[in-house]
């Protein structure tokens, strides 16, 4: 397994992202009542809206709460998403070297170089998005016998016979002569 789709760092700040997002989940009224409650006492233009506007004070109210979910628990949940996202896509990664190890085990002359530069340059889309369907291992299988084929087919086409470059004279000027032509029978 390469280094470079090593997910164990990441997992462990999810766990512990994980285990801050849900503390504060439980605590979370508590920690907004405590936070409007300091937030209301230093504030007058907020006392007074209480009295004189209570629509106005609702409004800064709900401002404040989505003030405070976001110092919170949106950064944190979004890192956290972040991370999950991250580790399944090195997890892929995992997974499609294991596949191409595994291919290269079993397929000793296989160029990888030369398969996947096969892949990107002379595969059709409709090929590709058949193979992408694919398990990495079966992804690797697959484009080989492909690659096989194609490569397989150029080397008949290079063996067929050329073309005769003769033109019609000059089959007609040494069959002129012949006795055997019907024209020329008698």
């Amino acid at each position: 397994m390469s280094e470079d789709f090593s997910t164990s760092t990441q997992e462990e700040e999810l766990s512990a992202l994980e285990n801050e997002i849900s503390q504060a989940e439980a605590s979370l009224e508590q920690d907004f009542a405590s936070f409007a409650a300091e937030k209301l006492a230093s504030d007058e233009t907020l006392e007074e809206l209480f009295f004189e506007d209570k629509e106005g004070f609702i409004l800064q109210i709900l401002q404040m709460q989505n003030d405070f979910l976001n110092e919170g628990l949106r950064a944190k949940m979004q890192r956290a998403d972040t991370l999950k996202s991250d580790i399944e896509g090195k997890k892929q990664m995992q997974g499609i070297e294991a596949a191409q190890k595994e291919f290269l085990e079993a397929h000793p002359d296989a160029d990888m170089a030369a398969l996947m530069e096969f892949y990107e340059e002379e595969l059709g889309a409709k090929y590709k998005k058949e193979l992408d369907k694919l398990e990495p291992k079966d992804f690797f299988t697959t484009l080989y016998e492909i690659y096989q084929m194609r490569n397989k087919k150029g080397d008949e086409e290079e063996h067929l016979p050329r073309e005769l470059e003769a033109n019609e004279a000059d089959a007609s000027v040494s069959s002129v002569g012949s006795e055997d032509m019907p024209m020329n029978r008698l």
